[in-house]
């Protein structure tokens, strides 16, 4: 790259120190992710952000990308590393590819996925859901550049700790998705959402996001491996209705809290609705979106029947609904979940989260099955109860490596300047 802009005169003096350090980190960078597509090609493309970065600089940002960046990338492509395509329009994303010339150095160097590793950056997220008119739909989600307080630091170095945990752990795939898995990619993050910007703190939210596990098909969990053990996976049951009656000072009735009158057989749909009552910070007049057909409305079911038989049921949740407690519900969630894998980490037991539940070794499935209850009842008053079961049990044979690619690609938060 150097000698490209000498000859092209692209340059006419040398950078300053720090200016060549972050040159250097944004060429490193743009490398391993190309070197990582040729290595799990999926789409055959990275989305790049060119930009101009927002001004001030936030916690989010990278301090070595800036302006230059476009640059760096019409540069590796003048020397025939990568293709760069600029954005076909407003609101897509520029892509890079790289170049045969650069899969072939990428092979004769025998670059593996072991020698990539995902830069975390800033592992406590918080941001903002911002609405603009009255369409259910009209919101965007700001980033939330809080000032550093105790309880933020805390909540960090745990997720550091369990990071660095992870970062050692005996973690593979086995059967056909193997190959199309990328184990390495290892680092979690915490988003929390705060209710105002004026009065930021982490009091709702807080799942984890980013682990390779935490968005893998389903029909591929019987593949993992952890510690060279099969898992076995640990849910707390009905976790959000039993964290709502707790929230009332009750005790949740025994059996599943989601067979609902008018949903046999629609477990999921029952789930939804009943969730998105907890969430919802007004009168909700429609059925949410669904990402699966389980997750439809019964036949013939209206919106306020739906309440009715939740209601039928539970009455005592009455007060819950419209209040948006489901944030502070889920807050619960998320810090029960990470006292348990930071237990299990004391004792050697590797976890990987699920929101709600876990993957973990078989043969430490009862032990672990001991924390989450003792851990549940420390923190709530009262002991959840947890299904323990094995994944399903044959790997389905009918996706090929590609498009299993695209269904463990990142979600959208994680898209955002995340390097390997």
């Amino acid at each position: 790259m150097a000698r490209y802009e000498d000859d092209t005169h692209a340059r006419q003096r040398r950078r300053k120190p720090q200016d060549e350090a972050n040159h250097r980190t944004m060429v490193e960078a743009v490398v391993a992710n190309l070197a990582h597509t040729v290595l799990l090609p999926d789409t055959g493309h990275r989305a790049v952000l060119i930009g101009k970065p927002r001004q001030p600089r936030t916690r989010y940002d990278h301090p070595a990308f800036g302006d230059t960046f476009p640059t760096v990338l019409r540069t590796l492509e003048g020397i025939g590393w990568a293709t760069f395509h600029l954005s076909p329009a407003w609101g897509e994303a520029s892509t890079i590819e790289p170049t045969p010339r650069l899969a072939a150095k990428v092979q004769e160097a025998g670059i593996s996925l072991h020698d990539l590793k995902r830069y975390a950056g800033e592992t406590v997220l918080l941001s903002r859901k911002e609405r603009h008119g009255r369409k259910v739909d009209a919101f965007t989600w700001d980033w939330i550049d809080y000032p550093e307080t105790a309880q933020s630091t805390a909540l960090r170095g745990q997720m550091e700790s369990l990071n660095a945990f992870l970062d050692r752990a005996d973690l593979r795939m086995e059967g056909e998705a193997g190959e199309a898995v990328d184990t390495h990619q290892r680092q979690q993050r915490r988003y929390f959402t705060a209710r105002d910007t004026t009065s930021p703190c982490f009091d709702r939210g807080g799942r984890m996001f980013g682990g390779w596990w935490s968005n893998l098909p389903k029909a591929y969990r019987p593949g993992i491996r952890v510690d060279g053990e099969p898992v076995s996976i640990l849910d707390f049951s009905s976790m959000f209705p039993r964290l709502a009656y707790g929230s009332l000072g009750l005790q949740a009735p025994d059996g599943d809290l989601y067979d609902l009158p008018g949903f046999h057989g629609h477990r999921r749909a029952a789930k939804l609705i009943m969730n998105c009552f907890l969430f919802d910070e007004h009168h909700r007049c429609r059925w949410p979106q669904v990402s699966a057909p389980e997750q439809a409305m019964p036949p013939g079911m209206t919106l306020s029947q739906a309440r009715r038989s939740i209601l039928s049921v539970h009455p005592d949740l009455a007060p819950c609904f419209g209040k948006g407690l489901g944030h502070q519900l889920m807050y619960t969630e998320s810090t029960i979940l990470m006292e348990v894998l930071m237990e299990m980490k004391a004792r050697g037991i590797v976890g990987l989260g699920l929101h709600d539940g876990l993957m973990v070794p078989r043969s430490r499935s009862p032990e672990v099955e001991r924390i989450m209850g003792e851990v549940s009842q420390s923190i709530t008053s009262i002991r959840i109860p947890v299904t323990v079961e094995p994944p399903e049990q044959h790997l389905q044979s009918n996706l090929q490596p590609t498009s299993l690619m695209r269904a463990i690609s990142p979600c959208p938060t994680e898209a955002d300047g995340s390097v390997e």
